[in-house]
């Protein structure tokens, strides 16, 4: 993994952060700061720069000590991608080479490195973002029968939750493909 953990946390991590810590859904967060849900995982994503007055006011939101956010620097999160060329999938600052179809490997890779960026808990489910799914779908062995079990173990998904990223990743994978 190539991530100092010793590097400031962007703004846009820092209020993802700070509003999950409070408990506050996105839903909630984005009906009492008076914005849509869509602005706000906008925010939390990097893609959107709030200004000062909504910074403001998610830092009252969310009881962040005044200042602990607005002098942290803006870094967009980067969109997964992959190269076909090289079998590289960049996940953030994370470089995993990809074995083809091998579903153990790349769960296993893919686990570690979402865990990693979004700062998640080593026992809690790991969940696929729709931009994602398109992306991973064509690398898994979708018509593997031990794929859910596979995505239980390392994302920590329920067989339920499991079985239909499969079917969601099946369903992207005949329209992309």
């Amino acid at each position: 993994m190539a991530t100092a953990h010793n590097q400031q946390v962007p703004t846009a991590v820092a209020l993802e952060k700070a509003r999950r810590r409070v408990g506050f859904s996105v839903e909630a967060a984005a009906d009492e700061l008076n914005i849509t849900t869509r602005l706000l995982g906008d925010i939390e994503s990097g893609l959107r720069t709030p200004g000062p007055d909504l910074i403001e006011a998610m830092v009252s939101l969310y009881g962040v000590e005044p200042g602990r956010i607005e002098g942290r620097e803006l870094v967009p999160r980067v969109p997964a991608r992959y190269d076909a060329e090289s079998h590289v999938l960049q996940m953030g600052w994370t470089s995993i080479q990809i074995k083809e179809k091998d579903n153990d490997h790349i769960a296993r890779s893919l686990a570690v490195a979402l865990r990693e960026m979004r700062s998640l808990p080593g026992d809690g489910p790991v969940v696929l973002r729709s931009t994602e799914l398109g992306l991973l779908a064509p690398l898994f062995d979708l018509s593997a029968p031990d794929l859910p079990e596979i995505l239980t173990r390392y994302l920590r998904l329920t067989p339920n939750d499991a079985l239909s990223l499969v079917n969601q990743m099946v369903v992207l994978d005949s329209v992309h493909g």
